[in-house]
């Protein structure tokens, strides 16, 4: 995965790829499954990363959300709290 800048774009993507497939094959398919654990990684390793480094000890990543335009072309919300 070289062609990602950071640690976060990779984050975003696998983030992105798993909201778009549980949009399109539900939420409890395994492939969701198996995005999600590598998110999990992901973040982890984020969290290892920084822990490391004196200055960025408070950091926290930052959730970014994503939307998508509806019938109409109006930006409607990914994820919904239940």
């Amino acid at each position: 995965m070289n062609w990602f800048r950071s640690l976060e774009d990779k984050i975003e993507a696998v983030r992105k790829r798993m909201g778009e497939t549980a949009l399109r094959l539900g939420i409890s398919h395994p492939k969701v499954y198996q995005l999600s654990r590598e998110l999990d990684l992901l973040h982890n390793q984020w969290e290892q990363e920084n822990a490391r480094s004196e200055k960025n000890k408070s950091n926290v990543y930052p959730l970014r959300t994503h939307t998508r335009p509806d019938e109409s072309g109006k930006n409607l919300n990914m994820f919904k709290a239940i």
